[in-house]
């Protein structure tokens, strides 16, 4: 389907209307039986107890999401916690939101930078465990994340960090919470973000992510 799309997208852009258009048409329609197969199979497993429903929990907790934040809002997941998740982008799909790091069977299968997947889920990890302040701070800072995804059996370690969020929503499975912006140092050059640039890259990702910070990573 991903495929398609992109093919699609790409002959969309051909000027000759009906060349477009016939070629649109024939790769829709051999994607019909596929479509009917999977159907088919998912009804199947209905019917067995063997297709993977989703609890309503996690259901409200997108709706919650997709109805009561901005469009633009960056959504961060435990990534460890949501099995659902982890194979393609469910969150992102259901919420309508961008992710900060969802989905990584796909960013695999799509062969997407691996320094830059690490990146996103060491700031992830850094956000959820760690007790230092300053390097959670940096580690938001670094993020831009608005809210986060949280399972309801394990929710940040560090309690400390909690005067950055505040509770938005909670159901039986999840826990969703706002970062308080207000309450973290904005300027890239704090000595939280700093921290946490010292505390989780080594000095070559430094400079290839953050290469007009004028400290360096022999400043910090």
């Amino acid at each position: 389907s991903y495929y398609a799309a992109l093919t699609c997208w790409r002959f969309s852009l051909n000027k000759n209307v009906l060349y477009r258009g016939i070629f649109i048409v024939l790769l829709l329609l051999s994607m019909f039986p596929r479509i009917a197969w999977r159907f088919t199979g998912n009804v199947q497993g209905v019917f067995i107890n063997n297709a993977v429903i989703l609890p309503e929990g996690i259901l409200s907790g997108m709706k919650y999401i997709k109805s009561n934040t901005p469009r633009s809002s960056l959504i961060g997941v435990d990534y460890k916690e949501f099995p659902i998740d982890q194979s393609g982008p469910a969150f992102g799909v259901l919420s309508e939101r961008p992710m900060y790091y969802s989905g990584e069977g796909l960013l695999r299968h799509f062969q997407v930078d691996a320094s830059t997947v690490n990146f996103r889920k060491k700031i992830i990890d850094t956000i959820l465990h760690n007790a230092n302040l300053q390097v959670v701070a940096g580690a938001l800072n670094a993020s831009t994340i608005n809210y986060l995804v949280l399972s309801n059996d394990k929710l940040i370690e560090s309690t400390t960090s909690a005067i950055f969020f505040s509770k938005s929503f909670e159901s039986k499975t999840m826990t969703i919470v706002k970062v308080d912006r207000e309450k973290i140092p904005q300027n890239p050059e704090e000595m939280s973000y700093r921290s946490f640039m010292k505390a989780v890259l080594p000095s070559q990702d430094y400079q290839h992510y953050f290469p007009n910070l004028s400290n360096g990573i022999n400043g910090l």
